[in-house]
C-alpha cells in the first residue's frame, strides 16, 4: 500500500501529519499526553530563538474538490477589502505576540516566513508588504530570510508587474519573496476540472514562464517550486509522464509530489472511496509514485522528504519545512495556523469571526501578562482560545520535566518526523532523548525491513536509519507503525 502523502499545499501542517493507521495505535495507548505537545524533547528550549514565521492567507476563488484546509471564498468585488480586514488582524495578533514575549526584537531573528492558505497569491501586494513589515518590527526579519508565497496560477500577483515587486527587498519597498511555490497540481484540462481547480493548463504555463523569466533576470537569486499531484480521478502514469515533462522544461529548483488524500470533509470525500474507481487502486497509486520519483532521480532531482524533491544541492531544499521536520519552534499567525513553541502545539480558530475574539482575548491577555494564571478564566468563554501556556516563561531540562505520557507521545512523533526525510533517524541521538530501551524497540522493530531492502542502517558516525527510495517510502506508513507497535509492546 502506497504512503498517505499530504495533500497539495500543505507545507504548513506536513509536520502534523499522522495517518489513520498511526492515529489509532496513538489513541490506543489511552495517554494523558497534552495534545499540543510535539516532537523531539531536545529540539526545543525557551532559550532557544524561534527563526521561522507561517502567515496563513485562507482566501480563495472557490474550494478545491479535495481541500479541508481553512479558507473563505471572497467574491472578486470584495475581496481586497476582506483581505485588508484580516491583514489587520494578523498584524494585531504579531504585536500582541510579541509584546507577550517580552516586547519587539532587536534582532533579526527570523530566517524564514511561508505565505501559505488558501490563496495567498490573491492578496494585494502592499497587503502582504504590511505583514512583513509588523513581522520585522516585531521579531526582526534577517536580510537573508528565505521568503515563500503559495502561488496559484491566473492569480493577480502571477504577472509580471506583481511579480517584480514581490521580489524587490523590503529595504527597497517590495515583499522581498525569494521563493515561490506555484499549485499546478496537473497540466491536463479535464483533470483540472475534476478537482474544481481555479485555473486551467494555460494559465499554469504562463505562471511558469514568467517565473523562470523573473529568476533568470535574477541571476538565479529566486527560487520556485512546483505541486504535482498523482492519484487523481481516472488518473494514469501517462498523465503524470505528461505534466513532469512539461514542468521539467521551466527547469524549477523544487518538485513537491503528493499523492491525493481523501478527506471525510471534501466534496472528494462524500464522491469516492480510496483505492475504488475513478480513483487508481493502490498498485496504480504505487506504481504513479514510483515512476514519478525515478523519472525526477533521472533529471537531477535529490528526494530529501517524503513529498520533497530538490535539484541544486541543499540551498534548493525549503528551509522553512525543514523547520518543521526537524522539531524547531516556529511562530504560527492567522485562520486555522498552528504554532509550535515550547514545545506546545498551538491551533488557531478556523473561522475568522472566532479568529477575530481570539486576537482580542490575546491582546487583552498580552497587556496583563501579570495578571492571573491558566485557571482564572471561565471555562465557557472564548478567551479559552488563547494560549494562555506561551505567554509564561516554560522550564525545559531535556525531558526530565515531562511526564512519562508525554515523553513516550514525544518518542512516536520524533520516529515520523524523522523518518518522512532522507536524513533519517539519528538513533544515538534518540537514545539519549528517550532512553536506550525505546531506541532498541526501534531497531528491533527495523531490522526486518532492513532485510527486505526497506530501511537503509548506516553509521555516519552515528547509526542513522532512513527509508530507501521509492520501495522504502512507499512502504512508511507500514513501517512506522510498525515502530509504533513495538514501542507500545514494549511499554516505551
Amino acid at each position: 500500500m502506497p504512503l498517505p502523502l499530504c495533500s497539495p499545499r500543505c507545507s504548513h501542517r506536513c509536520h502534523t501529519l499522522l495517518t489513520p493507521v498511526w492515529r489509532k495505535i496513538f489513541d490506543a495507548r489511552n495517554t494523558t499526553a497534552r495534545a499540543s505537545t510535539h516532537a523531539s524533547c531536545q529540539s526545543v528550549t525557551p532559550s532557544q530563538a524561534v527563526s521561522s514565521a507561517y502567515v496563513h492567507i485562507p482566501f480563495c476563488r472557490r474550494r478545491c474538490f479535495y481541500c479541508d484546509f481553512p479558507i473563505a471564498i471572497a467574491p472578486p468585488a470584495s475581496r481586497d477589502d476582506a483581505v485588508t480586514a484580516y491583514v489587520s488582524l494578523l498584524v494585531r495578533e504579531i504585536e500582541a505576540t510579541a509584546k507577550a514575549h517580552g516586547g519587539k526584537s532587536n534582532s533579526k531573528d527570523l530566517q524564514t516566513v511561508y505565505f501559505g492558505g488558501g490563496t495567498p497569491s490573491l492578496a494585494p501586494v502592499n497587503e502582504l508588504r504590511r505583514v512583513m513589515c509588523a513581522l520585522d518590527d516585531a521579531f526582526g526579519v534577517s536580510e537573508q530570510c528565505e521568503v515563500n508565497l503559495e502561488l496559484d496560477p491566473g492569480t493577480a500577483l502571477a504577472d509580471a508587474g506583481a511579480l517584480a515587486t514581490l521580489t524587490t527587498p523590503m529595504r527597497n519597498g517590495g515583499v522581498g519573496v525569494t521563493r515561490f511555490s506555484v499549485g499546478v497540481q496537473t497540466l491536463d484540462d479535464a483533470l483540472l476540472v475534476a478537482c474544481g481547480r481555479a485555473h486551467d493548463a494555460e494559465e499554469a504555463h504562463e505562471a511558469l514562464r514568467l517565473l523562470r523569466e523573473v529568476r533568470d533576470e535574477r541571476h538565479g537569486a529566486l527560487r520556485y517550486s512546483v505541486d504535482v499531484m498523482t492519484g487523481l480521478p481516472h488518473h494514469v502514469v501517462d498523465h503524470v509522464d505528461s505534466t513532469l515533462d512539461a514542468v521539467l522544461s521551466y527547469e524549477p529548483d523544487h518538485i513537491s509530489l503528493y499523492d491525493l488524500q481523501v478527506e471525510e470533509r471534501t466534496k472528494f470525500g462524500r464522491m469516492y472511496t480510496p483505492g475504488v474507481s475513478p480513483l487508481p487502486s493502490d498498485a496504480e497509486a504505487a506504481t504513479m509514485l514510483t515512476h514519478a520519483s525515478r523519472k525526477l532521480a533521472n533529471a537531477g532531482f535529490e528526494r530529501y522528504e517524503v513529498s520533497s524533491y530538490s535539484r541544486g544541492g541543499r540551498e534548493a531544499r525549503s528551509m522553512h519545512n525543514e523547520v518543521y521536520w526537524s522539531g524547531a519552534p516556529y511562530h504560527a499567525f492567522g485562520v486555522g495556523a498552528a504554532s509550535y513553541l515550547h514545545r506546545r502545539r498551538f491551533t488557531r480558530p478556523r473561522g475568522i469571526a472566532s479568529y477575530d475574539r481570539f486576537v482580542q482575548a490575546l491582546e487583552k491577555r498580552a497587556d496583563q501578562p501579570e495578571n492571573g494564571t491558566d485557571d482564572d478564566h471561565d471555562d465557557n468563554d472564548d478567551n479559552d482560545n488563547v494560549p494562555w501556556e506561551l505567554l509564561k516563561s516554560l522550564p525545559d531540562n531535556n525531558c526530565g520535566d515531562e511526564s512519562p505520557e508525554v515523553i513516550a507521545e514525544l518518542a512516536l512523533e520524533t520516529v515520523m518526523l524523522r523518518l518522512r526525510t532522507s536524513d533519517g533517524l539519528d538513533v544515538h541521538a534518540y537514545s539519549e532523548s528517550f532512553g536506550r530501551p525505546a531506541a532498541r524497540s526501534v531497531l528491533r522493530a527495523l531490522i526486518p525491513h532492513a532485510r527486505t531492502g526497506h530501511v537503509a542502517m548506516l553509521r555516519r558516525p552515528n547509526l542513522i536509519v532512513r527509508l530507501t527510495d521509492p520501495e522504502g517510502w512507499l512502504l512508511a506508513n507500514d513501517i512506522i507503525s510498525d515502530v509504533f507497535l513495538k514501542l507500545d509492546e514494549d511499554h516505551i
